[in-house]
């Protein structure tokens, strides 16, 4: 397995905080503004969907206006895949992009959008300039940057493509050791880069492990989709709604409004899941983000599963706290066919909640 995290950001909501405190109910660890006007969650401008992030730099800001997501393992080998649209270039180079950190907080690679269009890589503590790729990026249009890194002390690499096209690719870079546990989307090395806003969709992170995805993924979407019909398969108790499928599609989550609840291990609830847009084709992977609680102090656990023709595939059990956080679990082949799902087969597929402990 080689997906490690998919985000369209259609499943937040606009509300309570612009969208943050459903965000912060998960891996993103913080947000960051001074002065300025924080990241939220906007309809103004999408790739894929509805929302993106929108990150609206103010001129006043001293310090910095960034959104930061933990993935939790140090992975050797990370890349990052995204959408981006600039309302205008940065007057500023070494600003808005997107960084690559360690668990110490540090910086391994910073990608930065410079003033011409240009792709600056910034490395280490102090964010030192090593290179700059050719002008690539213009104003008022979506395009695409995915970025690699292979972290050594020697060997280290770097590569960043725009539009599927390689604009930088270095070797033999010092990137440390430690493995990249953090993105930050921003200006995380703010100076006084002018006002500015711009909007990230459609951000798929993968590394090297496994057989799919585990390399250069090319302009991927993320398509944001709920469950849409209850099957025979209902355990689970529904409650502030009149069937499973609406207490599990709300935008933005409302927490202990409409819930399913599972008491019994073993307990199963599965799903009908819609159609899918006629214009997918590949679908390079499925990704679920699941957001759930214990509802007293103990022990619990839940296994999402996606089902094929009979054939299922289990994602790992989910360990619940007491309070509400998105968990994800990846599915990057139908266990029908142990091939990269069609459109027709997830369209067909069910999806499983089982309390498992």
């Amino acid at each position: 397995m080689a997906l490690v995290w998919a985000e369209g950001f259609d499943h937040y909501g606009t509300t309570p905080n612009g969208g943050r405190d459903a965000m912060l109910s998960g891996a993103w660890a913080a947000f960051a503004w001074a002065n300025g006007n924080p990241p939220i969650i906007s309809n103004e401008q999408a790739r894929t969907g509805t929302y993106s992030l929108k990150i609206n730099y103010n001129s006043l800001a001293t310090g910095g206006v960034e959104a930061r997501r933990v993935l939790g393992t140090a992975h050797i080998v990370i890349g990052c895949a995204l959408g981006v649209y600039f309302n205008s270039l940065p007057n500023i180079n070494k600003e808005h992009g997107l960084e690559f950190r360690n668990n110490a907080n540090e910086n391994i690679a910073f990608f930065a959008v410079q003033s011409d269009g240009a792709i600056g890589c910034y490395v280490g503590s102090s964010r030192t300039l090593i290179a700059s790729s050719d002008p690539v990026i213009s104003s008022s249009s979506w395009q695409h940057i995915e970025c690699k890194i292979v972290c050594d002390t020697v060997v280290g690499e770097i590569e960043v493509r725009v539009n599927g096209n390689t604009v930088l690719h270095l070797t033999d870079q010092n990137l440390g050791s430690l493995g990249a546990t953090q993105i930050v989307f921003g200006q995380p090395d703010q100076d006084s880069g002018g006002s500015l806003v711009w909007y990230i969709d459609d951000i798929v992170t993968w590394n090297d492990d496994g057989d799919d995805n585990n390399d250069f993924l090319g302009p991927q979407r993320v398509y944001t989709f709920f469950a849409e019909a209850d099957t025979a398969v209902a355990d689970w108790t529904v409650n502030g709604a009149a069937d499973g499928y609406a207490a599990i599609d709300d935008v933005p989550p409302d927490g202990d409004t409409s819930y399913l609840l599972g008491a019994l291990e073993g307990d199963q609830s599965e799903f009908e899941l819609p159609d899918l847009p006629p214009e997918t084709a590949l679908i390079a992977g499925v990704y679920v983000p699941v957001m759930g609680r214990l509802e007293d102090a103990g022990t619990g656990e839940v296994t999402v599963s996606l089902i094929s023709e009979g054939d299922v595939d289990a994602g790992d059990p989910i360990t619940l706290t007491t309070a509400y956080t998105y968990w994800g679990t990846v599915f990057e082949r139908d266990p029908n066919t142990d091939a990269p799902w069609t459109r027709v087969a997830l369209e067909n597929a069910l999806v499983r909640i089982e309390k498992t402990g």
